[in-house]
């Protein structure tokens, strides 16, 4: 027991010095690149014209468009470097990974207003229009077109533009859903990580696009129901018709209008490069455990966001549990086909290992939930837990095969001479000789599935990773909220590994008591 506390508070003490070390560092890295600079002073950023990019390093957010524009609009060389969100561009941009990386114009604003060392170039890369886009054919889209023209007429986007883009928070509410939704319930898909056109906001998901989208259903009779999730799998949900329709910074294109149709623009915009300032002198701060505290409070504290990480973290908890429990299950199973004798069983046993050790588990994922499933309403939690469960258990199979096919044949040989029957002896004999081999390997793997269940995020699933990259999204902060992220996973699967060890060791028969009757204990 003390061993186990010194080790606790060992752990927990490292911890929180590599906290605090990569925290200074990062502090470090913006106070050295903050200075008194305005984002409109072109003579302090490091880019001052679109024809400066030449040659550079250019982020691009995964599933946008903005390889295109650039390739359409901007001349010379360049390389394109791909992010799943803002906030991982700005981090790369201050760590000198990248030169510039684009934006919409509303949420290059705000991240220049959030990040000191970061400028907006004056020159936009291209103008550019946002909408909503439904699987072709739809009859939803002309009605949506209808309504956002009505609302561009009578000065409402405008009006919704200032609210959302403006400095007063707590004017920034969605509508109540209190109208009577006569003609059913749209699923909206949206990535909730382009403040402000979507955004999280506590644990509701809002932003201009929502609040126009919200118009429009209570226009039409509609209900709405907004779900969020990775940028990448909006085009996907809509497609295979898990979602109704899409939004949220969504540019219009000739290209995407060939596989979906789109609304009329509600939002005209321009796609913005944004750059490093010039080194300066660094600025005064708060002091770093000021710095601390105030990354705390907006990444914790601040409307009520440990709420995400602690959803998150249950939801993690759950596919984790439910996938291992069952993959070894199923990896049970497959040991039993090998041994029932039967060639084609074991070909097909070995097929099965084969894909699932050859296709990436977020591949499988997208796989079952926009194809397999794609006509079927059913909850992301379940698919992820069932693609989980096949990953697993070709790996939980695979283990113990090699474990069982390592105990010598004269073990079996034995067995059959006492009269035993086939099932016996490797019920008996083999199979426990074999879980002691193979029980360590698989208390390793079941950890590494916790880690793995951070791609979740791409099937409308909020896990851990997913609460933190809608964390950053708003904050703009990428270190304390993926720092934080990394130790409740560290810490988690410590306790996981502890608990499993105990239990393994409850378990084991060589930890038993053992006594042998008639004799007695002296």
């Amino acid at each position: 027991m003390k061993r186990a506390r010194s080790f606790a508070v060992g752990v927990a003490i490292a911890l929180f010095c590599a906290m605090a070390l990569m925290l200074s560092f990062a502090h470090a890295e913006e106070s050295s690149s903050s200075g008194n600079q305005s984002s409109t002073n072109t003579s302090q950023l490091k880019i001052n014209s679109l024809s400066e990019l030449d040659g550079k390093k250019i982020g691009i957010l995964s599933g946008s468009n903005y390889d295109q524009i650039i390739k359409q609009n901007l001349s010379g060389s360049y390389e394109l470097k791909y992010f799943n969100t803002i906030s991982d561009e700005i981090s790369a941009l201050k760590a000198h990974k990248i030169d510039a990386f684009t934006a919409d114009e509303p949420v290059g604003v705000l991240a220049v207003n959030r990040n000191s060392g970061i400028g907006m170039v004056p020159e936009a890369i291209a103008s550019d229009n946002y909408g909503f886009f439904f699987q072709k054919g739809s009859p939803v889209t002309g009605e949506f077109s209808k309504v956002i023209e009505s609302l561009r007429s009578d000065g409402t986007l405008n009006k919704l533009k200032e609210k959302w883009c403006g400095s007063d928070d707590s004017a920034k509410t969605l509508p109540k859903q209190d109208w009577e939704a006569k003609n059913g319930t749209l699923t909206m898909a949206t990535t909730g990580e382009q403040e402000p056109l979507t955004y999280v906001s506590g644990s509701r998901t809002t932003g201009y696009d929502i609040e126009v989208a919200y118009i429009c259903c209570k226009e039409l009779g509609y209900g709405i129901n907004v779900e969020n999730q990775a940028g990448a799998a909006i085009m996907a949900s809509v497609a295979s018709g898990k979602a109704d329709f899409g939004g949220g910074g969504i540019s219009i294109t000739e290209e995407r209008k060939k596989t979906y149709d789109f609304t009329v623009p509600d939002y005209n915009g321009a796609v913005v490069a944004i750059v490093r300032a010039q080194d300066n002198e660094p600025a005064p701060s708060g002091g770093f455990w000021n710095d601390i505290s105030s990354s705390f409070y907006k990444t914790f504290i601040q409307e009520n966001r440990w709420q995400l990480f602690v959803k998150g973290l249950g939801v993690t908890i759950l596919i984790s549990v439910c996938s291992g429990a069952l993959g070894v299950l199923l990896g049970y199973l497959t040991v039993l086909a090998r041994r029932s004798g039967v060639r084609w069983v074991g070909k097909l046993v070995d097929g099965y290992q084969a894909l699932m050790g050859g296709v990436p588990i977020v591949v499988v994922l997208m796989v079952l939930y926009y194809v397999v499933f794609g006509s079927i309403e059913i909850a992301g939690e379940i698919v992820a837990i069932l693609a989980f469960i096949l990953s697993f258990g070709a790996t939980a199979g695979s283990t113990m095969w090699m474990s069982i096919n390592g105990i010598d044949n004269i073990q079996e040989e034995c067995g059959l001479a006492l009269s035993y029957t086939r099932w016996e002896v490797f019920n008996k004999i083999i199979f426990p000789l074999a879980r002691r081999q193979f029980t360590p390997q698989l208390l390793g793997q079941f950890v590494s599935l916790v880690k793995e269940t951070s791609v979740i995020g791409y099937i409308a699933v909020q896990d851990l990773t997913r609460a933190s990259d809608i964390v950053r999204s708003r904050t703009m902060d990428a270190f304390f909220p993926l720092i934080s992220t990394a130790i409740i996973y560290f810490l988690f699967c410590r306790l996981l590994t502890w608990g499993l060890n105990k239990l393994a060791n409850k378990f084991d028969i060589n930890n038993r008591p053992r006594k042998i009757e008639g004799v007695e204990e002296i």
